[in-house]
């Protein structure tokens, strides 16, 4: 089995400046591969006490016509979604794809919440239903719903309250109803080639580019657009996206 582990942290300027993220350092899995994505020049240095620098620090730039005018507020951020966001343009030859936000240390080796988080993702791909292509990180501890979660993003100063309002009216429009759950989507494992999750992604992807760059106010709305469309078939939706607890509990199902 061929698993990567892989994050992206972007800046604005790359010949300048300093990332807001700088993971420490971390084991890795043996067998496993580590990939850190990022524009900033001379990684490797600028990386040096991060556990990624034993894997490979790759030098990318996101695809110009595929991402926001560069003076867009949060175009670093966009830049580092678009790569949390795309897998299978970077890692369509592994088996299993693990995302890890830029600002977490994915230390899958200690015995503690990342160690349960993986240990019970892969065990519902190995034990319950092989076929899953995606497995997110946690079901939200605090918001219920993606609206909860709008003005949650507004309060910490994540966005404006303006694109919040501008998200939760399209979502409303569109009949997306409240109280159906939000996952944290901080991490996440997906079983590559999958062209029906590969749909959510790039619908996620087009609305993030309209709306706002925090993903979490989106995705349960796209996973729910894609059912409701018919667009997965017959498919059970339990066995396409499962949720898992961050304390090593059986997580609920969507």
């Amino acid at each position: 089995m061929k698993v990567v582990v892989y994050t992206a942290i972007m800046v604005n300027n790359p010949e300048s400046d300093k990332p807001i993220d700088l993971p420490c350092d971390f084991d890795l899995i043996s067998g496993w591969d580590y990939v850190l994505l990022t524009n900033i020049k001379n990684g490797k240095q600028v990386f040096h006490n991060s556990g990624w620098r034993k894997g490979e620090i790759r030098e990318i730039d996101p695809p110009e016509n595929d991402m926001p005018i560069k003076s867009r507020r949060g175009w670093q951020i966009y830049a580092a979604r678009w790569c949390k966001w795309h897998p299978d343009y970077f890692f369509s030859d592994y088996d299993f794809v693990i995302w890890v936000d830029g600002w977490q240390v994915p230390d899958f080796n200690k015995k503690d919440n990342w160690y349960f988080i993986i240990k019970d993702m892969f065990n519902k791909y190995n034990n319950n239903d092989p076929k899953t292509p995606l497995i997110v990180n946690d079901i939200h501890k605090k918001n219920k719903c993606i609206y909860e979660e709008h003005d949650a993003i507004v309060f910490c100063h994540k966005d404006t309250n303006v694109n919040m309002l501008k998200v939760s009216k399209y979502v409303k429009t569109m009949g997306y109803p409240k109280d159906l759950g939000l996952f944290w989507t901080g991490c996440y494992i997906y079983k590559t080639n999958s062209k029906l999750i590969q749909q959510v992604f790039k619908n996620l992807w087009e609305d993030m580019l309209l709306y706002t760059y925090r993903d979490q106010a989106l995705l349960m709305f796209e996973i729910w657009r894609n059912k409701s469309l018919n667009n997965w078939g017959n498919a059970p939706l339990n066995n396409l996206i499962k949720a898992v607890d961050t304390d090593g509990n059986h997580g609920g199902y969507l």
